[in-house]
């Protein structure tokens, strides 16, 4: 699964690729506390504690740094989906931990992803498209959620790429709203709203079943104790 480009630049000796993370992890850091078009390369240089002609050997300017950002926030996303979606659970519990994947890197990363997007004036047409790519990735995602859920016949038929686009739409919009302890809320929330819409059995209807038969299970040991006590 592609998350940005199918044409990988050619791998960089291991220090090199050390060096050029750090760099990237100090912009990303910043771009947390200030919106994009404000990070200068002087600032960058200063905060990851290398020359400014260092930093222009790895990025050949603040374009190519901020689209190199918004890389590494999507390839790391990407990754942690890929793990999900190669995993054996059962659609609805995938479809929970997409949503929690998704919600908790937004979350730590909207900030630049948001000022970033903000950006495109600035930006060439590359990049909008790379944005745009990203994007459309991470719905085809939750499409292909949707179909394999509706062909084991745990998900009723649903238009699967207007719900996935409403899907990231409940997750962008909740995470400029909550803070990070609230997170756990937001991603039961939306699990249990889009769910409603398109799963046989809910995850809050799934909770409260567990709940029926653990007192059912338990009901004949309460008898045997009470009749023992009798």
């Amino acid at each position: 699964m592609s998350f940005i480009s199918d044409s990988p630049s050619p791998p960089l000796p291991l220090w090199k690729r050390q060096r050029h993370e750090r760099l990237l992890t100090a912009a990303i850091e910043i771009l947390s506390r200030q919106p994009a078009e404000d990070l200068s390369m002087d600032q960058l240089a200063r905060a990851a504690g290398v020359g400014k002609a260092t930093l222009y050997r790895y990025f050949e300017g603040r374009e190519a740094l901020l689209r190199a950002c918004l890389e590494k926030v999507v390839a790391d996303l990407g990754q942690r989906i890929e793990q999900i979606e190669e995993s054996s659970l059962p659609p609805l519990t995938r479809f929970q931990e997409i949503v929690d994947c998704m919600t908790r890197v937004f979350s730590q990363h909207f900030l630049p992803l948001r000022m970033l997007m903000r950006s495109q004036n600035e930006l060439e047409e590359s990049w909008r498209q790379s944005v745009h790519q990203a994007r459309m990735t991470l719905v085809s995602v939750l499409q292909r959620n949707f179909e394999r859920g509706h062909q084991s016949g745990d998900y009723r038929a649903v238009d699967s790429e207007l719900l996935a686009h409403l899907v990231m739409g409940m997750i962008r919009s909740g995470v400029t709203h909550v803070s990070s302890r609230e997170l756990e809320g937001l991603v039961a929330g939306i699990t249990d709203y889009a769910a409603c819409g398109f799963a046989v059995c809910s995850p809050r209807q799934a909770r409260l079943s567990g709940q029926r038969n653990s007192s059912a299970m338990a009901s004949p040991e309460v008898e045997k104790d009470e009749n023992v006590k009798g």
